[in-house]
């Protein structure tokens, strides 16, 4: 619960966070592309199976980070569902995102630097769309 309060608090302040693109390629790109309006997919309603580019790359890295640490507890002889703060649920290794938590912030800031410093293309929607329902009368 306290988690679910914290990010209810956190995702709003992404809204202002922008994904840029090249001039050339910004007819292409659907207008929502544009910033982190919300954490919930089209899709799913949920973070999961993202559908703007700066969540599709926070899921992608934190998706990594999750598996080292799966690894990492593993290794060391750790049963990785079997959480502290997360509770356990089937299919979910809650130790391992328990672990997580004291550098998500790292990750984060990792990702806010390569939004300042990069600039995208619209490759980046070519190698997206093809998972994404049409949604070009959505676009209109």
């Amino acid at each position: 619960m306290i988690e679910a309060n914290a990010a209810a608090l956190y995702f709003p302040a992404w809204r202002d966070v922008r994904i840029r693109f090249r001039d050339r390629d910004l007819a292409r790109i659907p207008a929502p592309w544009l910033r982190c309006d919300s954490r919930a997919s089209v899709l799913t309603g949920a973070p999961r199976a993202a559908t703007s580019p700066i969540n599709a790359m926070r899921n992608y890295l934190f998706a990594c980070l999750e598996s080292e640490a799966r690894l990492a507890l593993l290794a060391q002889g750790l049963d990785p569902t079997m959480g502290v703060l997360h509770a356990d649920q089937r299919n979910r290794d809650s130790l391992a995102l328990d672990t997580i938590e004291p550098v998500r912030g790292d990750v984060e800031a990792f990702l806010l630097d390569l939004l300042e410093d990069r600039e995208f293309g619209s490759r980046f929607r070519r190698v997206t769309e093809r998972y994404l329902p049409d949604r070009r009368a959505a676009d209109a």
